[in-house]
């Protein structure tokens, strides 16, 4: 089952208040609605034709930080993302005109957009910077390979 798109009533009631209180209308929104953040995000792929990605998905997805280093991902809460068939970026607010023009600009190549929710986001950049680049390069977790009982000082020489 799909999920209803949010009622352009609620999106222009939304945008008068995020206009008035300096605020994303995506903030303004997702508070208006009360929803559970899945359902919120599910809702709001729906309205603006933006498949989403749930937070599981977003935490197995490569980031490409050679096209769009993380920085830069962090101050514009989005992240791109390899694909199997291209590029894509993450991104917590379909509104942001800003946002595009930028993203269109930077990262100079073909990508399609996902919608993630803005914490989820938050949680994927906010983790450990290292490990997201040895993901981005296709290598293993750091401390994830490390072999159980053996200390990130002890060193196998064998």
């Amino acid at each position: 089952m799909s999920a209803a798109a949010i009622e352009l009533e609620r999106i222009a009631e939304a945008r008068s208040a995020a206009a008035s209180a300096h605020r994303r209308l995506v903030d303004v929104l997702e508070e208006s609605l009360a929803l559970e953040p899945e359902r919120f995000l599910e809702r709001l792929a729906a309205t603006v034709g933006i498949p989403a990605l749930q937070a599981d998905a977003l935490r197995a997805a490569l980031p490409d930080f050679d096209l769009l280093p993380f920085g830069e991902c962090a101050q514009h809460s989005s992240v791109l993302l390899r694909e199997a068939d291209g590029l894509a970026l993450a991104t917590d607010d379909p509104f942001s005109a800003d946002l595009r023009d930028w993203a269109e600009e930077r990262v100079g190549r073909a990508f399609a957009w996902r919608l993630a929710h803005r914490a989820d986001l938050a949680a994927f950049l906010a983790g450990d910077e290292p490990t997201l680049r040895a993901r981005a390069a296709g290598g293993a977790d750091p401390v994830q390979a490390r072999a159980p009982g053996r200390g990130a000082h002890e060193l196998d020489v064998s």
